[in-house]
């Protein structure tokens, strides 16, 4: 009969590790991507304000209000990267909720500079963290050239934290973003993913092991005896 409760209790010992170890299943990285695009026109009119698909483009802070817009020349340019249609975006959200850092964010921009003060120029997080354009040789280096480039944005300076205050404020799940003052914009990519934590035990992975560690023992105790 004692050994009829040995094997017996095997079986229960691994399902109840088990489900405490599905219970903890860590949380694996995950990516989200947020596109902002012009709308092909790439007309240029006198004005105040032009609206060039998502982006917004006005004269810099100084300069006449009413003045060429769209020519790549003195001029501003301010986007949101929204991930509302993000696939994974709930699961983005839970994972920074739950501790994870991020693990990459990557900017993709396809752009034309216009004129030799590009090294003048700078972009950024609104009203935030930015870069100056003489720390990106690509841009320096294609005056006048359509070129596409990738910028690692935690290898330049920016951090989670910054990234994430962003993503956090103004419009829901977005990072607003802005470009001064020497490029005709044509597209902007931005993608986040989170660190993968799964290596780091959790709370629940621990009580898992403790279970079949503390059952385990009582068992054998039992057929000991």
């Amino acid at each position: 009969m004692n050994a009829l409760k040995y094997w017996f209790s095997l079986p229960i010992c691994a399902i109840v590790g088990a489900m405490s170890l599905f219970a903890g299943e860590a949380i694996a990285g995950t990516l989200i991507t947020a596109t902002a695009t012009n709308d092909g026109t790439n007309i240029i009119v006198n004005g105040i304000q032009l609206q060039d698909g998502d982006f917004s483009i006005a004269a810099n802070i100084g300069d006449p209000s009413f003045t060429s817009l769209g020519d790549g020349w003195d001029e501003t340019i301010r986007w949101d990267f929204d991930f509302n249609d993000a696939p994974h975006l709930n699961n983005f959200i839970a994972d920074v909720r739950a501790g994870a850092d991020l693990q990459q964010a990557r900017l993709t921009f396809n752009l034309q500079p216009t004129n030799t003060l590009i090294t003048t120029d700078s972009t950024g997080i609104q009203n935030g963290q930015g870069i100056l354009i003489p720390n990106i040789p690509d841009v320096v280096n294609s005056i006048y050239q359509e070129i596409t480039f990738t910028l690692d944005l935690l290898q330049y300076g920016f951090t989670n934290d910054s990234l994430l205050t962003a993503f956090n404020s103004g419009i829901q799940n977005s990072i607003p973003w802005y470009w001064q003052d020497d490029v005709v914009m044509y597209s902007a990519v931005l993608t986040l993913e989170t660190e993968d934590v799964s290596s780091v035990p959790e709370p629940a992975t621990i009580l898992g092991l403790l279970t079949l560690g503390t059952v385990g023992a009582y068992t054998i105790k039992r057929k000991k005896a």
